[in-house]
């Protein structure tokens, strides 16, 4: 269970960040997640102009995701045990059960795996969050080993017996890794020395063979038999041995990818012996209203056109130019006509996703590609359109009578991720477009924080 931190009423994309990180260390700890059973909606995304609250299952597959991964509702949660808050469930049982309830609260920055070790005969395990805080930070962010020392020196502090243990067993590990890559290119280098020693006897056997040839035409047949079954030996080693070496590879690469790997939390600064959480977004599915409107758009074209998303927005006001220096200008139409075609045939179908709101903003590139922004699509979700019948079937499932069958912005931004998902070429701002950085707002204030 994960409570508190800022990722309440975040928009869709960072909140699906932190929601996946959660669910990824759940299952890295065996657990059942709880997961709350209604999402915040900010007031700049409602359709009230106020702060709301929705169901999950209006923007996510619940039974779907159910399925694949242990979860329960926290309403559930709290019909079960009583309560939500974890100095009240220490010591309590489940309802009709004698046993008790062992609570273990940790920090965003606790190591999944440290926690795994402490936690195998707990009950109930609570990552509790400050405000500016979120749950995407659980998954930690590795930085490279010259940060390490830097930072360890730089708090004033000796790390911790566990943390000693791990930084000696993390330089074990990578010594070993060290030594076995030695071995492997020794041995590498000796099979390559043995095959060409191998090469020039066969061309001396050859010329050999070629001498006796002309004075013994008589056995001329057996020796060539001879010579082609000893190539086929040869060749047979040869492959043997690059079976060998690809395996040994394949090892390596799977003892790197399963050891753990000392990093540091970007939320504390402390080091940890963290394994490397994959969120699964196979979990995502969306409910059949959704993506139904999003296979409509994508039909619309064809399926077969390409897809551009042009941050601007909030991004490009005055008062992030300095963070943003030339993002305003490098995502300008005329700007875009010169930077589209080096990815984009002219011709095709282009759908843009942005955040700019203004009407007609990107009709100058008409003259090139035959332009498509979810503007366009209004008709599919407006009155009497199979969006609102099957919007309001999903409410009647959820028991929901108050909420409107209308779309808001979380909806739009999901159907526009699919649309984008579908395109058969990707082009995005901050690895094509433009070449500020995606990430400078963050770079900035780490900067000023450090001097």
């Amino acid at each position: 269970m994960v409570t508190g931190g800022g990722d309440y009423c975040t928009g869709e994309s960072h909140w699906v960040w932190s929601f996946l990180c959660g669910a990824a260390e759940a299952k890295a700890l065996n657990r059942t997640l709880v997961v709350p059973a209604r999402r915040c909606i900010s007031a700049a995304h409602s359709l009230t102009g106020k702060k709301e609250e929705k169901p999950m299952g209006l923007y996510y597959n619940m039974g779907h995701m159910m399925s694949r991964q242990p979860m329960m509702y926290e309403t559930e949660f709290k019909q079960r045990f009583g309560s939500m808050d974890p100095e009240k469930l220490q010591g309590t049982g489940s309802t009709g059960s004698t046993g008790s309830m062992s609570v273990e609260e940790f920090k965003v920055w606790g190591a999944t795996e440290w926690v795994r070790e402490r936690t195998r005969d707990v009950t109930l395990v609570v990552r509790r969050l400050r405000e500016e805080q979120f749950a995407y930070q659980i998954c930690g962010v590795p930085e490279n080993k010259g940060e390490e020392e830097r930072r360890r020196r730089g708090r004033g502090g000796k790390m911790g017996d566990w943390e000693e243990k791990v930084e000696r067993e993390g330089k074990l590990e990578e010594e070993e890794l060290e030594e076995e890559e030695e071995e492997e290119e020794e041995e590498e280098e000796e099979e390559e020395e043995e095959e060409e020693e191998e090469e020039e006897e066969e061309e001396e056997e050859e010329e050999e063979e070629e001498e006796e040839e002309e004075e013994e035409e008589e056995e001329e047949r057996r020796r060539r038999r001879r010579r082609r079954r000893r190539r086929r030996r040869r060749r047979r080693r040869r492959r043997r041995r690059r079976r060998r070496r690809r395996r040994r590879r394949r090892r390596r690469r799977r003892r790197r990818r399963s050891s753990g790997v000392i990093h540091w939390h970007v939320a504390s600064g402390d080091p940890c012996w963290c394994e490397v959480l994959k969120r699964d977004h196979s979990l995502l599915w969306r409910p059949p209203a959704l993506s139904k409107l999003s296979s409509n758009i994508s039909a619309s074209m064809g399926w077969d056109y390409d897809a551009v998303h042009v941050r601007r927005g909030d991004k490009v006001k005055p008062s992030n130019r300095r963070y943003w220096p030339n993002l305003d200008q490098d995502t300008q139409p005329h700007a875009l006509k010169k930077t589209l075609p080096k990815f984009i045939q002219p011709g095709r179908h282009v759908y843009i996703a942005s955040n700019e709101r203004t009407p007609g903003f990107f009709s100058p590139l008409a003259s090139l590609y035959k332009i498509h922004v979810l503007s366009d699509y209004r008709h599919l979700w407006g009155p009497g359109s199979q969006f609102r019948r099957d919007f309001r079937t999903l409410l009647r499932s959820l028991n929901e009578t108050t909420i409107k069958p209308e779309m808001d912005a979380y909806m739009e931004w999901i159907v526009e991720a699919t649309v984008i998902a579908n395109a058969k070429k990707r082009v995005e701002t901050f690895n094509d477009l433009t070449n500020d950085s995606k990430n400078a707002m963050i770079r900035h204030n780490t900067t000023e924080a450090s001097s």
